[in-house]
């Protein structure tokens, strides 16, 4: 069974070889280009993440009740003069 299909096969490609080539070729083609808009995506990704840390900007979504308005501006101006004292250290 597997000879049978495997003559067939050879036949065929005698006589299409050009469009087996072609399709291959083409083939190659795509994936070659997908795996290249992927890793410029990625790279985008990385560079837009590493942007954001450098600038110290990182969101959390967190639900606060029982802290009035004064409380949470203050340990946010606390959390911000934090973050810039540490970030200045590590400046060159």
């Amino acid at each position: 069974m597997f000879s049978g299909i495997l003559r067939l096969v050879l036949a065929d490609l005698r006589s299409s070889w050009f469009q087996v080539v072609a399709a291959l070729v083409l083939i190659g083609a795509c994936i070659v280009g997908v795996a290249f808009f992927t890793t410029q995506a990625q790279q985008t990704q990385s560079l837009v993440r590493a942007a954001y840390q450098e600038e110290g900007a990182s969101a959390f979504v967190v639900e606060v009740s029982g802290i009035s308005d004064e409380e949470l501006d203050r340990i946010v101006a606390g959390r911000s003069a934090a973050t810039r004292r540490r970030f200045s250290r590590c400046s060159v």
